[in-house]
């Protein structure tokens, strides 16, 4: 009777511990970082959303030296959106200029950041210059 009970207790024992082990295991294959995840449907909208137009129309020059003639640098801008989405943040940052009034946007090259190895970064980032032409 006193070796029933033995195998009786370890059985219990065993399966608690399976028990446990497998729900930490499901939590773990379950649970989604922010990176894992898509951007939310607002952004699709947006997207589609025309944007307010700018009279005159700001352009967008990918370099300095696309600015091919004399300017004054009214402000820096800057806009931040999910990866797959960068005419969203241009947009953003032609409407940034418009609201200074400037003539051009002239984007600045990104910096690296200090994403962990290994991490996904959740959003990225665009930074320009919003230019006045003179007659200089």
């Amino acid at each position: 009777m006193i070796h029933v009970d033995i195998l009786k207790r370890r059985r219990n024992l065993c399966v608690a511990a399976l028990t446990t082990l497998a729900l930490g295991c499901s939590s773990l294959l379950s649970s989604a970082t922010l990176s894992d995840s898509g951007p939310p449907a607002s952004i699709y909208v947006a997207e589609a959303k025309p944007s307010k137009p700018c009279d005159p129309p700001v352009e967008l020059l990918r370099s300095p030296e696309a600015a091919n003639r004399p300017y004054l640098e009214v402000a820096s801008v800057s806009s931040t959106c999910y990866p797959g989405t960068p005419k969203l943040c241009e947009r953003v940052l032609l409407q940034h200029a418009c609201e200074h009034q400037a003539d051009a946007v002239i984007l600045v090259p990104a910096q690296p950041g200090a994403t962990p190895a290994g991490a996904a970064p959740a959003q990225m980032s665009m930074s320009g210059r919003a230019v006045r032409w003179t007659t200089r």
